[in-house]
């Protein structure tokens, strides 16, 4: 609303009922999420904009009649893929701590994963997990270059560690998790830094470029779904591309990574 300085968010647990305010929103992309909800129960929401000036409150017309909506249970199971004997992510696991990594896998899918989510909003909220839950590492001995050390070691900051290998493995693990085709890449010899290691996704039946450390060291958009064009002429990286499904020709929708970035499921990682 043009002008408004933030929103008062209402709501009422019956048609007939009352509005109750139960949060102010200030500007334009701020959330709210309502916990505690009770499965096939009804809602009704409404918002008013209001507008602060000279110490006085001013608030706008609003829609009275408010939203209805009914919350249904969108919990699912993780997806089966992530058992499987042949995954990338066990990449220098022994079986103790591919097992490890697929309990933390799961454990994230539980937490933070529903079945109304988008793809986008799913890959989003796996690479804010690794950006905010760890840190670069380079003590070998906690295993950096596996989804281990991403996803399941802990140093005594409470962060995991990983370098680009871990990030990229853990990137996998969580999309298999999620049931979302992920699949490392590996650079040849002609590649600007042909020790690094990234990945490839596939959302919206198209393949994408995913550089989950990069974009948890440097910032979560930095390297996020664009096409391999894009991504071998801002890195200078290069790989053989006949072992990898082709690739987008196009980087994807902006639009849609913005709308998903402001989803309150992908903000609940936070």
């Amino acid at each position: 609303s043009k002008g408004a300085t933030g929103y008062f968010l209402y709501r009422k647990n019956t048609k007939n009922g009352k509005y109750k305010k139960i949060a102010t929103l200030y500007g334009d992309s701020q959330t709210y999420c309502h916990t505690k909800i009770a499965k096939n129960k009804t809602y009704w929401y409404t918002v008013k904009a209001y507008s602060y000036s000279n110490k006085e409150t001013v608030t706008a017309k609003y829609d009275k009649s408010g939203n209805a909506v009914k919350y249904k249970k969108v919990t699912v199971k993780p997806n089966k893929r992530v058992d499987s004997a042949n995954v990338y992510f066990k990449y220098g696991l022994n079986n103790a701590q591919l097992k490890e990594v697929r309990k933390a896998a799961k454990s994230f899918f539980r937490k933070y994963i529903t079945s109304d989510m988008s793809e986008a909003e799913k890959i989003l909220t796996a690479q804010i997990y690794l950006a905010y839950s760890g840190v670069y590492g380079y003590d070998f001995d906690h295993l950096p270059n596996t989804a281990w050390g991403a996803l399941v070691y802990k140093n005594k900051s409470g962060m995991h560690e990983a370098n680009c290998y871990g990030y990229t493995m853990a990137m996998c693990a969580l999309c298999d998790a999620m049931g979302i085709d992920c699949r490392p890449v590996y650079p040849n010899s002609k590649a600007s830094n042909p020790n690094h290691l990234w990945c490839t996704v596939k959302i919206d039946k198209k393949w994408y470029i995913l550089d989950p450390q990069v974009n948890a060291n440097y910032g979560v958009f930095s390297y996020f779904l664009i096409s391999g064009k894009t991504y071998e002429t801002e890195t200078g990286e290069t790989w053989d591309k006949s072992k990898y499904p082709t690739l987008s020709k196009t980087d994807y929708p902006q639009e849609k990574i913005t709308q998903a970035s402001y989803s309150y499921k992908v903000n609940n990682v936070f």
